[in-house]
């Protein structure tokens, strides 16, 4: 049986009656007649008005609020009493200070309006909204997914990373980001990733991700977990920062610290870091690693003449021969101007060595055409092999550098392996340069002069001016060593002028005495003939001395006509037009075409004493003597033999038409005193080498 409790007048059939019911909800309830007039408010009602039931029972709604007649809510109630259906709207209270929802019901006696506070709501609501619109703009891409163990599905992602994917939000949802990896799923870095996640920890990392087109960004991912109220993980956020420019910026700095601007090759820097690794992993194997100094031949040449543009081309171009020539794990790096490095790691045999250098040396000997221009420059190569040469990196750079000045001094154009006594030769090398800088100074350089003549009567027609260095201490030295070293460090020039003013002070003193001698020959270097003070210079000496122009005579090389065509005539149109006379010397031995030798004001040609030490005696030399002599007079040129030394070569050349002779056979190079002698005793002096008359 019920109790009492359980029948009283509010309970019908064990059911709570309406009243009881309007009371026990959370929401106000009001209930207006037609006329807008209050017939019930439940307890809640009354707490949000502030005020009981009997002072509101009975009275217009609008009478005690008017302030509502100008509101949205005004005109949908008015709607739901007018209409009979109901309504539900959102509304702000400013007499409350809260947000309010209400549903509104109509029935024959009026309206039933429930209202509540969702102030609250609303406030999140447009928090909410407030972060959304945020995620929408933001410039990063957004990815929300699940935080469930191993499947980390994606469920929410924003318009950035569709943009910077390229996928669509349609692609993306339920898949895991791993997507984005593509096939590239051996970074480290995504072991990091995956260590977070199981972890639930927030961090970072920075991954190659591809886009919907397959092309690469490079995404610096920043994952976050999501809690909720109990502290479990149901989500992580992660944030992809698209770095691919600031990530490509930093490999360009990266590489311009690394590598030559002007080849793109490793250079010093990254050199020792490679060569450093290539001995670690040949040591490691037991292998040996091989370490070439490189540096081309005559490079000045090419700058002198043809400029540094074409220099630069030229470095261009032996850099991708080197390339080809090495395998793609080896390294080829630029040293430093005309100088590379080459690193042949883990090599089993060192014929392997071998074949590289000599690859190297004939691929390099091959003339390029530079614009429109053939030029030859050949490679020095030096050879330091690891363990045997050096253990250290400075050992077998150093080593493979006197391997380099060693093939240098064999004659260029070669390679050369490290020997031990080598340093010692480097060292001497470099004292003699410095014993060198001080020759002028100290009136330690002096000249010889080999006489010249005539092929049919031997008749003195001039001599050359050769210089020679007696050290107070080492002696003489050859001009074979220390010509070279002048080259290498410019000291040519100021001995270049000194040989010149020299020479033509020795020749205008004879003149003044009265002797006949037709001309002194003067060799000119690269480097004096491409300065552009050379005419003056020459002019300023002729007048210094008295020595008339066409008393002098001018050798340049066939290299030193390679440069550029214009700037070669132009300065030699200049050193005609002053009457001085122009030879080619060591004809035969360089790369000169007919070209050359039809627009240059050319007098003779010289022929190279490698041409004539085996005539008559080689038909292979004597034909391309004959072949010269005929050449140079087809083009209205002189010719002078050199290094004739015996009767039957004076004979043939006698006999071919050639020129002029010079050589041992005529004298050796005397010094001012005994060609001073010469001069004078011509006549009887060469009557004992004249050729048989036919």
């Amino acid at each position: 049986m019920p109790s009492d409790s359980e029948t009283g007048p509010d309970r019908i059939a064990g059911t709570l009656q309406p009243g009881q019911i309007l009371e026990s909800i959370s929401d106000a309830f009001v209930a207006v007649d037609r006329e807008w007039r209050f017939t019930y408010l439940n307890a809640k009602a009354q707490q949000v008005f502030g005020m009981k039931a009997r002072r509101l029972l009975g009275r217009c709604c609008w009478d005690l609020f008017p302030e509502g007649v100008r509101t949205q809510g005004y005109r949908r109630l008015h709607e739901a009493m007018s209409e009979g259906k109901p309504v539900r709207y959102l509304e702000y209270s400013l007499r409350f200070a809260i947000w309010y929802e209400v549903d509104a019901y109509p029935h024959a006696d009026g309206l039933s309006i429930y209202f509540r506070d969702v102030t609250e709501r609303v406030a999140a609501e447009q928090k909410l909204r407030l972060h959304e619109r945020a995620l929408e703009a933001t410039v990063n891409a957004v990815v929300i997914t699940t935080g469930r163990r191993h499947q980390y599905s994606i469920v929410h992602v924003n318009p950035a990373f569709e943009r910077i994917t390229g996928y669509t939000a349609a692609d993306a949802i339920g898949k895991n980001c791993r997507f984005l990896q593509g096939e590239d799923t051996r970074q480290p870095e995504l072991a990091i990733l995956r260590a977070l996640l199981s972890a639930q920890q927030e961090g970072r990392v920075t991954l190659r991700n591809y886009r919907k087109d397959g092309s690469l960004f490079y995404n610096e991912l920043h994952v976050s977990p999501v809690r909720n109220a109990k502290g479990h993980v149901t989500h992580f956020v992660g944030v992809l920062n698209d770095i691919t420019e600031t990530r490509r910026y930093q490999e360009e700095l990266e590489h311009h610290v690394n590598h030559d601007a002007l080849t793109g090759l490793a250079n010093r820097h990254l050199l020792q870091d490679r060569l450093q690794q290539a001995l670690f992993r040949s040591g490691r194997r037991e292998l040996q690693c091989a370490v070439m100094f490189l540096d081309l031949d005559h490079f000045k040449l090419v700058n002198d003449g043809l400029g540094h543009h074409a220099g630069d081309v030229l470095l261009k171009n032996v850099a991708s021969e080197l390339i080809t020539i090495l395998r793609p794990e080896d390294t080829v790096a630029r040293f430093g101007g005309d100088e590379f490095v080459l690193i042949a790691s883990e090599v089993d045999d060192l014929t392997d060595v071998t074949d590289i250098a000599e690859r190297i040396v004939s691929r390099l000997s091959v003339p390029v055409i530079i614009e429109n221009q053939e030029i030859s420059v050949s490679a020095s190569l030096g050879i330091a092999i690891f363990p045997l040469d050096g253990e250290s990196v400075e050992e077998l750079l150093k080593n493979a550098d006197a391997a380099m000045y060693h093939a240098k001094e064999r004659g260029r154009n070669t390679y050369s392996f490290y020997r031990k006594e080598m340093n010692n030769s480097i060292s001497e090398q470099f004292q003699l340069k410095s014993k060198l800088a001080k020759a002028v100074e100290q009136g330690e350089l002096l000249l010889h002069y080999q006489p010249q003549a005539a092929s049919s009567s031997v008749a003195l027609v001039g001599f050359e001016a050769l210089i020679r260095w007696e050290h107070p201490d080492l002696g003489r030295i050859s001009p074979d060593r220390f010509i070279p070293l002048a080259e290498d460090s410019g000291l040519i020039v100021p001995i270049g002028e000194w040989v010149l003013l020299t020479a033509c002070q020795f020749a205008a003193g004879l003149r003044n005495e009265g002797e006949e001698f037709g001309r002194v020959a003067v060799n000119l270097s690269a480097r004096q003939f491409y300065q552009a003070t050379l005419a003056k210079s020459i002019e300023r000496i002729l007048d210094r001395t008295g020595l008339p122009p066409q008393c002098l005579e001018l050798e340049i090389t066939e290299s030193m006509m390679m440069g550029n065509t214009e700037r070669v005539l132009s300065i030699l149109s200049e050193l005609k037009e002053m009457g001085i006379q122009l030879a080619v010397d060591d004809f035969g031995t360089g790369y000169s075409s007919l070209g050359y030798l039809r627009r240059f004001p050319i007098d003779r040609l010289k022929i190279d004493r490698s041409f004539i030490d085996d005539v008559p005696s080689s038909q292979h030399d004597a034909t391309i003597t004959r072949a010269i002599i005929s050449l140079a007079h087809n083009l209205g040129l002189g010719v002078i033999a050199e290094g004739v030394e015996t009767r039957a070569q004076l004979d043939f050349l006698a006999q071919n038409g050639c020129d002029e002779i010079q050589g041992y056979l005529l004298s050796k190079p005397l010094d001012e005193s005994d060609m001073r002698e010469f001069v004078t005793s011509n006549l009887s002096s060469v009557l004992a080498v004249a050729p048989l008359r036919h």
